[in-house]
This record gives structure tokens, sequence and C-alpha cells, in this order.
């Protein structure tokens, strides 16, 4: 829009109009930006909260154990929920395919994913 009214400020208006709507549209710019950097307009538009919590506390990861056992809930393939401890996770399988009802173990736990394997 400022590069339009700037081209009919000249086709216009002529070369001294164009000329200083130019000037008055650079001044004016720079009066802009200045003034949004000194007014700390960026502090005012930024997000200043921290997260203080993780991932395992939010899911109930914190009394998961390795070596806890559990249940296949639905179908592993190789991601899908187990019940463990009472509660019900999504799970992923070293295995690869688990059936429904497969008991399992947790090997690792890796962030927010529980890594588990069938109990022979």
């Amino acid at each position: 829009m400022t590069i339009a009214g700037i081209y009919l400020a000249f086709d216009k208006f002529g070369t001294m109009t164009g000329a200083l709507v130019l000037l008055l549209t650079l001044v004016s710019t720079l009066v802009i930006f200045a003034f949004s950097l000194r007014a700390k307009t960026w502090k005012k538009a930024m997000l200043n909260t921290s997260i203080d919590s993780n991932v395992a506390e939010e899911l109930g990861l914190e009394n998961i154990q390795e070596g806890d056992t559990g249940e296949t809930i639905g179908r592993l393939a190789p991601m899908g929920k187990i019940m463990l401890k009472g509660h019900a996770y999504e799970a992923k399988s070293l295995a690869g395919y688990l059936d429904p009802r497969t008991p399992v173990e947790v090997v690792k736990i890796n962030g927010s994913q529980i890594i588990v394997k069938p109990i022979k």
C-alpha cells in the first residue's frame, strides 16, 4: 500500500509532490520503527511466563519404574494402550505387534514414552 501510494503521488501529482511523499514516508517509517524499539513495545507483546513442570509429571509417569508389569488393553502396533498400576498409558512395544491382553514389562521410560516388551 505504501509503495502504491508513493507511485500514485509521482504519477498523479508530479515529481515534486512524489519526492515529498517519499521523503515523508521514509521519515515516518524510521520514527515509528525507533519509537517501537524505545517504547519497549515488544516486551509488552511478549509472553513472560515460564514452564516449571515436565511431561512425566503431567502424564503421571513419575510412579512407573523399569521392571513394572502390566497388560495391553488394545493391540500394540507397535504403539498402543497398556494398563499399568490401574491406569491406562500410551506405550511402545519393542517386539513389534502385540495382541490385546498380553502381559508386558516396562523396559525403559524415555521422556514421555513407555517402552515395553512382552513377558514370556
